[in-house]
């Protein structure tokens, strides 16, 4: 699981982990509790504190997963909105790094979260479904929504 802190990652964690027999967690935000790049098993979860940006991080995660949950993201709200390039460098590039490595690992299942942002641009959407056409990147307001977009 390549996650972020509340409220899906750690719900989505809990779920997972009585589902399976081993769930790992990527997390840049719990360098509080851990101030090492190794494993350390907090829990009902192994953590990783890393960085989905850096190709190795999402890489030692994933290596030997059946399934890899991708709810990683940057820049939805707050300061962290005017971050473009870390916004960019997490929502792109991590997002390459996550395909790149279950490509590479032969990681069949993939699970993706996005944002309603893709495809909405402010105008109502009545019966929407997963069909719906992407919102055309030029026309968003704001660094986060492109980001996910092109991701």
């Amino acid at each position: 699981m390549i996650s972020e802190p509340p409220p899906l990652g750690p719900n989505t964690s809990k779920t997972t982990a009585s589902a399976a027999s081993k769930v790992i967690i990527l997390d840049h935000f719990f360098s509080f509790w851990v101030l090492t790049f190794e494993f350390v098993f907090i829990g009902q979860f192994w953590w990783l504190v890393g960085d989905i940006a850096r190709k190795k991080d999402v890489e030692k995660v994933v290596r030997g997963s059946d399934c890899v949950f991708h709810l990683a993201s940057y820049g939805m709200s707050g300061k962290e909105m005017l971050q473009f390039g870390r916004v960019d460098e997490v929502n792109i590039n991590g997002t390459c790094h996550v395909l790149d490595a279950c490509l590479d690992y032969g990681i069949k299942r993939l699970v993706y979260v996005s944002t309603h942002n893709v495809v909405f641009g402010g105008n109502e959407i009545v019966n929407g479904n997963e069909a719906l056409p992407y919102f055309p990147i030029d026309q968003h307001v704001d660094s986060y929504g492109r980001s996910k977009s092109i991701a």
